[in-house]
């Protein structure tokens, strides 16, 4: 699991990071990747849901698929493959902001944790894409 201090060193570092996973080579590839990391914030939205399931999982895909993005080594992406990719990562910042506001209005207490970590990732997230943005703005 992921922790508030984990990701916050994973995001710091990962704007310019050395160290790379495989990251996408086109558009297409990008976009599977990125249907995965959708289908895992969808099943992290159960969040708002009084059915059982295991957001345990569901956030340990999610932060993992998210983790994998940061250690990407963007400073080679084409233009056009950026603007691919900060489409996806917006999209899913304001998925999880909607789920978090989805959250709030509802205030299971049982998930309560949960929603505690899904606002720190968000909050680590913005922090994080912003530096991006900015990075490939420059």
């Amino acid at each position: 699991m992921i922790h508030a201090v984990g990701v916050k060193k994973i995001m710091a570092k990962a704007v310019n990071s050395k160290t790379t996973t495989k990251e996408p080579l086109s558009a297409e590839q990008m976009e599977i990747f990125f249907n995965l990391l959708t289908d895992y914030t969808d099943k992290v939205s159960l969040i708002n849901s009084v059915y059982e399931s295991d957001l345990e999982t569901a956030f340990q895909a999610m932060e993992g698929a998210v983790e994998e993005v940061l250690q990407w080594d963007t400073s080679s992406f084409s233009p056009d493959l950026r603007r691919t990719l900060l489409s996806y990562l917006t999209f899913h910042r304001e998925t999880v902001w909607e789920i978090i506001q989805e959250a709030r209005s509802l205030l299971m207490s049982d998930r309560r944790e949960y929603v505690k970590r899904l606002v720190n990732h968000h909050k680590e997230f913005i922090k994080w894409l912003s530096r991006m943005e900015r990075n490939f703005a420059a």
